[in-house]
């Protein structure tokens, strides 16, 4: 099945020093749920310039960006694994370790929480939480 929905998320972090910062999202996006289970969102960023695609399984999840900021993420409970996150000025080594993942997905929804670890050379720089909300977009 394939629609277009609105997407909502947010991503709280805790940084090292304690600081927290909070990033909200919103976006038109096309969902495909596939009969075998696996899905993906895919929509517009316009602050990277760029398209987003997540996509994943009720143990693994897939992140990608590009634009401005170009990754690749690979979240799987439990597991720490090795991230794409190039910028203008760089790239950045990075690791992620993945605490939870949490996916719904209804016929005309979905909820995504990501619990995770930012890693950099090794060190944890900070404790993340990604939820992402979507519903169908009913036609007028």
């Amino acid at each position: 099945m394939l629609y277009k929905a609105t997407l909502q998320s947010l991503l709280r972090s805790t940084l090292s020093d304690g600081q927290c910062d909070r990033m909200l999202h919103k976006a038109h996006a096309v969902v495909a749920l596939r009969d075998d289970g696996t899905w993906k969102l895919k929509y517009y960023d316009e602050e990277n310039a760029g398209e987003t695609v997540i996509s994943g399984t009720s143990h693994a999840i897939t992140l990608r960006r590009s634009g401005h900021v170009t990754s690749r993420m690979v979240f799987e409970t439990s597991k720490t694994t090795e991230a794409i996150y190039r910028t203008e000025a760089g790239e950045i080594d990075m690791q992620l370790h993945t605490r939870r993942i949490f996916i719904s997905t209804e016929k005309h929804s979905g909820r995504l929480l990501l619990d995770y670890d930012l890693l950099i050379a090794g060190e944890t720089t900070a404790r993340n939480t990604l939820e992402v909300f979507w519903h169908r977009e009913i036609a007028p």
